[in-house]
């Protein structure tokens, strides 16, 4: 009785998933992915389609001044002081890309700086409200606007107490890997993919028509982007979801499994995302996902293992083959398991995705 007691303790099926989970970790680590938790690193493996942000994220976030185009009767170093100390005291990329308009000028002394996800940044400066962001900014704050100019790329407005200054122009580039890292995507069955951004539609769809991506959510809030996301999950795919600013939180919480860009995205969007890209490298997307069904797998076979070597043990003892020490060889045989599964796990560090 004892010897079949002691055969039938799991000790390799309870070393199956934690060891695997261990040794991917590190494997990811090392390829420069932060994984917080195991768990999110097994949803990965489900993936079937993708949700991804536009500035900062596919783009490279560095946007630059094109044009900054002055109301009448407002001087053109207003628009910018008022531009670039708003940008300078923001953490959205569009936002940020202002800051250099100033120069080796002072920036202006900005108080209860705010901002509002998906529209921009507002602060006081004195007496005065100044706020730089999306049209929809300006009609929250009451403040009459001049129509926002024909342009591809991101534009904000800029507004000092119940005057609005003037519109500012930027532009933005694609990420060099963008395009191999969502056609690798689609490689590995996430064929549905989606871009989603708070930017304009035709911005939008420039850089989507760059990188084969069919669906485009453009204009859209934070709330909207979640949303969006949990649209596809009601349509019954597992979206993985990527983005990097404080606008992108709600939807990375609303995916499947969510990552930020960590070498630039927001505290926010590195607090609400499950892993973590500390390179910024696309790329590593893939080898998010190659690593996870890799873990899967391993996982498996570590089950089928241990399930096998303690049936096996189990019908030995309770056949008497075992003999008068049963119990020891039965102890001595679990261990020897718990080895081999401990072994199979240990072969995953080998794991190695060179980028192209």
């Amino acid at each position: 009785m004892l010897t079949v007691l002691v055969a039938s303790c799991p000790a390799a099926l309870v070393l199956a998933a934690p060891a695997t989970s261990i040794a991917g970790i590190s494997v990811a680590s090392r390829h420069g992915i932060l994984v917080k938790g195991a768990a999110f690193l097994e949803s990965l493996a489900t993936v079937d389609s993708l949700a991804i942000d536009k500035t900062g994220t596919v783009t490279l976030g560095w946007l630059r001044l094109v044009e900054a185009r002055p109301e009448p009767n407002v001087a053109l170093d207003e628009l910018v002081k008022v531009a670039g100390s708003l940008g300078a005291a923001s953490s959205h990329p569009v936002s940020r890309a202002l800051a250099p308009l100033l120069g080796d000028g002072v920036p202006m002394a900005l108080e209860d700086v705010q901002e509002t996800r998906g529209l921009g940044v507002v602060a006081r400066h004195g007496r005065d409200v100044v706020a730089l962001g999306r049209a929809a900014l300006f009609e929250r704050l009451g403040i009459p606007f001049s129509e926002p100019p024909t342009h591809e790329g991101p534009i904000a407005g800029v507004a000092r107490g119940s005057r609005f200054l003037g519109w500012v122009l930027l532009a933005d580039e694609v990420r060099p890997e963008a395009k191999e890292a969502v056609a690798d995507l689609a490689r590995l069955g996430l064929r549905r993919q989606i871009l989603i951004t708070g930017d304009r539609s035709a911005a939008a769809r420039r850089i989507a028509e760059r990188l084969n991506i069919s669906h485009v959510y453009a204009e859209l809030l934070p709330e909207e982007k979640m949303r969006t996301v949990l649209g596809e999950v009601a349509a019954g795919h597992r979206p993985l979801v990527v983005g990097d600013g404080i606008n992108d939180a709600l939807a990375l919480k609303a995916g499947a499994v969510g990552i930020a860009m960590g070498g630039q995205g927001t505290d926010v969007a590195l607090a609400s995302a499950d892993l973590v890209l500390m390179t910024n490298d696309l790329r590593r997307l893939g080898t998010c996902i190659r690593l996870s069904r890799r873990c899967r797998r391993t996982i498996y076979t570590n089950v089928a293992l241990g399930l096998i070597w303690t049936i096996a043990i189990m019908a030995c003892a309770v056949a008497g083959v075992l003999g008068a020490s049963g119990a020891l060889f039965a102890a001595l045989l679990q261990n020897l398991s718990s080895l081999v599964v401990m072994f199979n796990s240990g072969r995953l560090m080998k794991f190695h995705d060179p980028l192209a």
